[in-house]
């Protein structure tokens, strides 16, 4: 039986000028060398010359770095991180702008049967790897997540709340987003209809409740999954704050009712 790890593709969107992603690379080494990354990096806007999709596949170690120095990133560091994987096969894929759709870009270039979409600034505490391959073994028709830890926001008040009630709303009302690192079948992916590319925030939101439309339980697996708090840093956490609940609430009511109706109508 082949262990579900070892039949992973991990898919990382890749924002343009990203430069969080090092961190994570190194940690991908705890996967089986059987597994897979699939780096998607996102062209800076719509209207670029290149073709729709690009995609350069290898073992980590003979990348070359023109394959990613396009993308403003800090190849003198990411190439070492990359030769840390020796031997594992990596995806690169250019994609068109949008996180949504460098997911479901990636999700094309696999046969794997699991896929773990990751972001570029999430880490690994000891357990995640452990608990996501018991969750996997133990059930794989569900729909694993994290719990969510703000890795760079434990001194501040603020983001603490910002964690707690995101754990509420994920392992209580079972609604987790995106940082937490949604992990499931690929079957089971494309059944629930793949993550929509027609909307500019919340992509990940609006997935969760194709998951569910779709009959596919949802089950944190226990571990936590590190995330950075930036966006709160850079932006201002009322303003942040405010905009993303105000943002998931107006989603999340109509996919609710919808829910309801179909539950008791079907």
């Amino acid at each position: 039986m082949i262990r579900p790890l070892s039949d992973l593709a991990v898919i990382v969107p890749i924002g343009y000028g990203e430069s969080h992603l090092t961190g994570l690379i190194y940690q991908l080494k705890e996967l089986p060398v059987e597994s897979v990354l699939i780096l998607v990096f996102s062209r800076k806007n719509q209207s670029s010359p290149e073709p729709e999709e690009r995609m350069f596949d290898g073992l980590a170690n003979e990348i070359l770095h023109h394959d990613i120095s396009r993308f403003e990133l800090d190849s003198d560091k990411i190439i070492p991180a990359l030769d840390i994987l020796d031997d594992r096969r990596v995806i690169i894929i250019e994609s068109p702008p949008g996180r949504a759709a460098a997911m479901n870009i990636g999700s094309k270039y696999t046969d794997k049967s699991f896929l773990w979409f990751l972001h570029a600034d999430s880490r690994f505490t000891p357990d995640t790897v452990l608990l996501l391959e018991q969750s996997l073994n133990n059930d794989p028709e569900k729909m694993w997540f994290f719990r969510l830890t703000f890795m760079d926001g434990r001194g501040s008040r603020l983001v603490q709340i910002n964690q707690h009630v995101a754990r509420i709303r994920s392992e209580s009302w079972g609604i987790p987003f995106g940082d937490q690192g949604f992990c499931l079948k690929r079957e089971l992916f494309f059944k629930a209809g793949r993550f929509p590319e027609n909307i500019k925030m919340g992509e990940d939101h609006i997935f969760l409740w194709k998951v569910k439309h779709a009959g596919i339980p949802v089950k944190c697996t226990g571990a936590e999954l590190l995330t950075s708090a930036r966006k709160y840093h850079i932006h201002g956490w009322l303003n942040i704050t405010l905009k993303y609940q105000y943002i998931w609430i107006k989603q999340a009511i109509p996919q609710y009712i919808s829910l309801l109706r179909k539950r008791f109508t079907s």
